[in-house]
């Protein structure tokens, strides 16, 4: 595709430039080719969310999950868990209104919030497995629906320090991308 192909040149082009960097070359060189006629999703018109793993935060389930969503929900770093709540549930209201109520509580488990008494519930009878793969589906959901409102690019940096249900998440999502306007971006460093 011409974002694939708008990612490669940008990366050719900036030899040793940061993942950040790259993603501002991919972001004008995919204009550049849009300019000239090139196919396919417009990078700069895309929602570019972006979530960066730590070494500290391999233990840390979804890690770079929970910077994305926080940015996409704008959920500020000092926000409490109260607040986070009601971002979330407003940007999932305007999102997915008729959906919204089902995946509002496994979003807000994936942010790691203090479960709200009356959709808790959900949760409690659930054992880990069946928590993650709610938690997946949850995700999902909001990755298509917001993918079709508006091309997507989620962009995980410092990948070889990803927490392994971060992993297996973006492993879950990979059948949806053919049919999706979405873009999936790693940076990491190979040893991963």
């Amino acid at each position: 595709s011409s974002s694939a192909v708008a990612v490669a040149r940008a990366a050719l082009a900036h030899p040793g430039a940061t993942p950040a960097e790259l993603l501002r070359a991919a972001r004008e060189e995919h204009g550049r080719m849009g300019q000239q006629g090139g196919s396919g999703v417009d990078l700069a018109a895309a929602c570019w969310l972006e979530g960066r793993c730590y070494s500290y935060t391999q233990a840390s389930r979804y890690a770079p999950w929970q910077g994305i969503l926080r940015s996409d929900a704008n959920i500020g770093a000092q926000d409490d868990d109260e607040r986070a709540w009601q971002q979330l549930a407003q940007r999932l209201d305007t999102l997915m209104p008729k959906k919204a109520p089902e995946i509002l509580p496994f979003l807000a488990h994936l942010l790691g919030l203090n479960p709200q008494p009356h959709l808790s519930e959900r949760l409690i009878y659930l054992d880990a497995a069946q928590l993650q793969k709610q938690v997946f589906a949850a995700v999902r959901d909001w990755v298509e629906v917001s993918a079709w409102q508006r091309p997507l690019v989620l962009f995980f940096e410092d990948m070889h320090w990803a927490d392994e249900a971060s992993l297996e998440l973006i492993e879950y999502l990979l059948p949806t991308l053919p049919m999706t306007p979405l873009l999936l971006l790693a940076a990491l460093r190979p040893e991963r």
